[in-house]
């Protein structure tokens, strides 16, 4: 999503609220919003949830999560791969 900011923006939040209520805002990524959300939840718990473990299924799902995050980005940045 950072890339998606600079690039569509100039803008590079300099906090994880900032980086938030800007991605909440931006329109060409709101499809992935839900998605990126849930990564973003499991990644404060990763870091944050002394012992915190994720099962095989929510493990699954995040990168069900991620492959929409990138395809949507990506397409909302023009890039073909």
């Amino acid at each position: 999503m950072n890339a998606y900011l600079w690039e569509r923006q100039r803008y590079e939040p300099h906090t994880h609220e900032a980086r938030e209520n800007a991605v909440a805002r931006a329109v060409e990524v709101r499809a992935a919003y839900d998605a990126y959300a849930r990564l973003r939840g499991l990644a404060y718990r990763a870091r944050y949830v002394p012992l915190f473990q994720i099962s095989r299924p929510n493990a699954q799902g995040a990168l069900v999560d991620l492959d929409r995050v990138e395809k949507t980005v990506l397409a909302a940045l023009q890039v073909t791969t």
